[in-house]
């Protein structure tokens, strides 16, 4: 056998050792593997093999992005630890008894996407996430993440226009319906990016902006944003008012 085949016959060896199914207190870091071929005099040397971080990463825990919820829907959404991994969710609601309780569907195992969609009774809950490769897990529990879910609504039913076709003050416009500003421009939604959220259109025209409703307050326009932000229409440009209704 020539020093070229024991080289990689000795690579493989050790990559299945760390990912092997033995004790984790047992296994090396991927830094500290090593594969054993002879040299050319017949001797054993030692060389070092790197592993990819995709075959048994080192042990870290995601961290939770936005989080989007709409009815009875919630979007979680993490942090990419390492490619080719597992995450194990675990989602819990805060019942009667004053405390956390699994739920439905609420432990699972997502593989090769960093978020999931739930649909969950309206109440509170909490998640956490965990890593898993090479069948076992590499880290500790993240932070717990928080949030609530509201539970299904319905879309209030916009105040007809004035006579003038300017529409009335405190009119909100939701997907599929418009409002009409003072100088008689039609706002309304376009294509539907996550759900819920839709491009803004004036007259027809993309404007720059996405958003889950439209509100007319003071003869002016506003837009509700995902991340719960509202933004005025100057008549050019969008403003961030923050998350204080107008």
């Amino acid at each position: 056998m020539n020093i070229r085949c024991a080289v990689v016959i000795g690579v493989f060896c050790a990559i299945a050792v760390g990912c092997g199914g033995a004790n984790p207190a047992d296994q090396v870091s991927p830094s500290s593997v090593t594969a054993v071929a002879p040299s050319a005099s017949g001797e054993t040397t030692r060389q070092l093999s790197h592993q990819s971080i995709g075959s048994c990463p080192d042990g870290n825990a995601p961290s939770w992005l936005q989080t989007w919820t709409k009815g009875t829907t919630a979007r979680l959404r993490w942090t990419e630890v390492a490619p080719n991994i597992e995450y194990h969710v675990v989602v819990e609601r805060y019942d009667v008894t004053n405390r956390y309780v699994p739920v439905e569907n609420g432990d699972l195992f997502v593989a090769n996407q960093t978020w999931v969609e739930l649909t969950v009774p309206e109440g509170r809950y909490h998640a956490r996430i965990r890593t898993r490769t090479c069948g076992q897990y590499m880290g500790p529990w993240s932070d717990e993440l928080q949030f609530s879910v509201e539970g299904e609504e319905t879309n209030p039913i916009a105040v007809p226009p004035s006579p003038s076709g300017e529409s009335a003050e405190g009119t909100r416009a939701f997907p599929g319906q418009t409002l009409i500003d003072a100088s008689g421009a039609v706002w309304s939604f376009g294509i539907e990016d996550l759900p819920g959220v839709h491009e803004i259109l004036r007259n027809g025209v993309y404007i720059g902006a996405w958003g889950l409703q439209l509100k007319y307050h003071n003869h002016s326009v506003y837009d509700l944003t995902l991340e719960g932000n509202w933004y005025l229409w100057t008549g050019t440009e969008w403003t961030n008012l923050g998350n204080t209704e107008p």
